[in-house]
């Protein structure tokens, strides 16, 4: 859980510092595209938006929570690094082909996302959306930074699809020591017993014995 904690605050952290640099200058062969003020606060703001509606509004524990929230910090990485290009996106998808609002990527992304997998809290959802927006002069830019953040909720959905954190697992073993039973005064079944394979999936691979990244 620590280890998810960590890498989710990282991304959040990249996220903020890419929103947050000045436009890259482009070459003198390329016209340079509209400046567009780039705002990291969306990233901040999206994320405490995401933990009302995960686990206030949502009611989900600890480890699914944690795994919604990445997949919304995911989503939220994939527009905004496929605007500024100078890092891999966790998912391909196409890059504009002219300059796109950041802001309004991360944004549509974050709320596309939590309508997907929280549809209740979609009157909510569309309060801020529409408040994040507002905040974004009306521009081509803007648009095209939406259709971005439609795209990476979708990529990172589409990712997700079928990977197991839903899927109905029974305690079929034998009772004996060392091995886990429902406990009193609840005698509560398992807490979403399929979620760390779930989650382990979301990782990249770890580095090998000899890596020069590898510490422990």
């Amino acid at each position: 859980m620590r280890r998810k904690s960590q890498a989710r605050s990282v991304v959040v952290f990249t996220i903020a510092l890419l929103l947050a640099a000045p436009v890259a200058l482009t070459s003198s062969a390329q016209a340079a595209p509209p400046r567009v003020a780039r705002d990291p606060a969306v990233i901040t703001n999206w994320d405490a938006i995401a933990v009302r509606t995960i686990i206030v509004e949502g009611l989900k524990p600890p480890p699914v929570a944690q795994l919604y929230l990445g997949f919304v910090s995911a989503a939220m990485y994939n527009a905004v690094v496929t605007i500024d290009g100078r890092f891999s996106p966790y998912v391909e998808q196409p890059r504009p082909h002219r300059h796109a609002s950041p802001e309004a990527a991360a944004a549509t992304a974050a709320y596309r996302l939590l309508g997907h997998y929280f549809p209740a809290s979609a009157g909510a959802l569309a309060a801020d959306y529409q408040a994040s927006l507002a905040q974004i002069p009306d521009s081509a830019a803007k648009r095209r930074g939406i259709r971005v953040g439609e795209a990476a909720a979708r990529a990172i959905v589409r990712l997700r699809e079928g990977d197991g954190r839903d899927a109905a697992i029974t305690l079929d073993v034998t009772p004996g020591p060392g091995v886990w039973r429902p406990t009193p005064p609840a005698f509560a079944p398992m807490l979403a017993p399929g979620w760390g394979s779930s989650g382990r999936s979301c990782w990249p691979p770890r580095p090998s014995s000899d890596s020069p990244g590898r510490t422990g």
